[in-house]
């Protein structure tokens, strides 16, 4: 683990090196006619590596790489090298709710992160406000609503 963490952090200081002496305004990524990398040609080279990267790791084969990927992989080492998530929420990354879980996925993080959820919803810091239930046995009425547009605040589905 602490091998990986060495190369991740030598990624970020290869890359700090190329934006030190760069305008905020300078592109850091430029295509071959050296104008700067759209998100197309990103998207191009990184599928373009992970094609090339799945001849030494087969299991890549199987798998969609792409800008995403990459973000999302970062941040998780980031994570689990003791950067906050609040840090990263606050930074570049996109770390919303519906993604939190993307970084939980060790079963200590996710009591963790749900003990500190909850704890600030008893506080009163976070009001939430159930306009509407559904019994369980109504999830497929529920969903239809939802996908109509027909419901407002939080959802929540009763056993």
């Amino acid at each position: 683990m602490e091998a990986r963490l060495e190369e991740n952090l030598d990624i970020w200081r290869t890359l700090s090196r190329l934006v030190a002496n760069r305008n905020s305004t300078d592109a850091v990524f430029l295509n071959q006619i050296k104008q700067p990398l759209t998100r197309f040609g990103i998207h191009r080279l990184v599928t373009q590596y992970g094609v090339l990267a799945s001849q030494t790791v087969p299991s890549l084969a199987t798998k969609r790489v792409s800008p995403h990927t990459i973000r999302h992989t970062t941040a998780v080492h980031l994570l689990r090298a003791g950067v906050d998530i609040n840090t990263l929420a606050r930074g570049s990354f996109y770390v919303t709710r519906p993604t939190l879980m993307t970084y939980t996925a060790a079963r200590k993080d996710l009591e963790a992160a749900a003990k500190e959820l909850f704890e600030v919803v008893k506080s009163g810091k976070v009001k939430i406000e159930i306009n509407q239930t559904f019994k369980l046995a109504d999830a497929a009425q529920a969903h239809r609503d939802l996908e109509a547009r027909k419901t407002t605040g939080s959802t929540v589905l009763l056993p």
